[in-house]
């Protein structure tokens, strides 16, 4: 016994009862021609009418009763044997109905007439809501990635037009770069054959002034259309080519004066006689064009230093070619 005013077969009966009306679904037993044998509608408004409904058609799940759905599955768990679940089932086919998990499932009995338990279980509006609010939600997802999505389509084909017109542009390019390459070899082969020409003319005037440099240059010992002049480092006239007095002097030149003496008949004669000086005191030659006067021809002046026979710096070479025929 219990301390309390309830016996212990009263205190079972209401545990169990709390028990059964907290975890045990509302649940039928029916026999063949799905006759009800035993109802427990546990503490639900709806299941309590569902129940009242059944004992006012006699007990019988006729149409009017249970839903299409929930007496389908009644039907293949007799005809199968086995256990059916079905899942958001409206509870009766009038709307609105209810919804409500079914589990039927075949007991054992008279095979004459065999019993099914079936087991409802309300799906409560908050949760029914909740499922509404979570495909909603869902629905506003699919809506703002399709959004996203279309966006990064759209942010992907300015990409791929930016990426088309950079390689065009390189493309462009590098067409210029294959003109500005052919044009270069073309420059190159150009500058190889002035290059060689320019080679032949230096063969050609270093030997000139060899022949110049070997004879016992006279008065007109030389007979060269270049006109030469060789001076001593004291600008002293040492030996000349004939072609020296075919330029633009008022007096023949002669052995043995000073080159100073020609210079005031020279354009720019004060820069030539600097650049003698200059190539005997440092031996690097020099080069500059004059203006020949009335005559109109341009000399190009070549200073060169000459060395003697030990290699020792003993004068200059002054030579005068024209430009226009060199």
């Amino acid at each position: 016994m219990s301390d309390g005013n309830l016996s212990d077969d009263k205190l079972k009966a209401l545990v169990t009862s709390r028990i059964a009306e907290r975890f045990i679904p509302a649940h039928y037993v029916v026999q063949a021609y799905l006759d009800t044998i035993y109802a427990y509608p546990r503490n639900s408004t709806i299941f309590k009418q569902l129940g009242q409904a059944l004992q006012q058609q006699n007990a019988s799940l006729t149409s009017d009763g249970l839903s299409t759905a929930i007496r389908e599955a009644m039907l293949a768990a007799r005809r199968d044997q086995k256990i059916i679940e079905q899942h958001g089932v409206p509870l009766w086919n009038a709307s609105p109905a209810p919804r409500v998990d079914v589990v039927v499932e075949p007991l054992p009995g008279n095979p004459g007439a065999p019993l099914l338990l079936i087991m409802l279980d309300e799906i409560h509006a908050d949760i029914t809501s909740s499922i509404s609010d979570d495909e909603t939600t869902s629905d506003m997802a699919s809506d703002s990635h399709a959004h996203q999505l279309a966006q990064m389509r759209e942010q992907l084909q300015r990409h791929v037009r930016l990426y088309e017109r950079m390689i065009e542009k390189l493309r462009s390019s590098y067409e210029k770069l294959h003109l500005v390459r052919q044009e270069l070899a073309v420059s190159k082969q150009m500058l190889q054959v002035l290059n060689k020409q320019l080679s032949e003319t230096n063969s050609e005037l270093g030997s000139k002034i060899s022949d110049v440099e070997s004879h016992e240059m006279g008065d007109a010992s030389v007979t060269t259309p270049i006109a030469i002049l060789l001076l001593d480092h004291n600008l002293m006239i040492r030996s000349f080519s004939s072609a020296m007095n075919t330029l633009f002097w008022s007096k023949p030149v002669e052995k043995g004066r000073s080159f100073e003496d020609y210079l005031f008949h020279l354009p720019d004669g004060n820069g030539i006689l600097e650049d003698v000086h200059s190539v005997i005191s440092s031996g690097v030659a020099i080069g500059r064009k004059i203006d020949g006067g009335s005559d109109g021809i341009q000399y190009r002046v070549q200073i060169l230093p000459h060395r003697n026979a030990n290699g020792r710096l003993d004068g200059s070479l002054v030579v005068f070619l024209d430009t226009l025929q060199t």
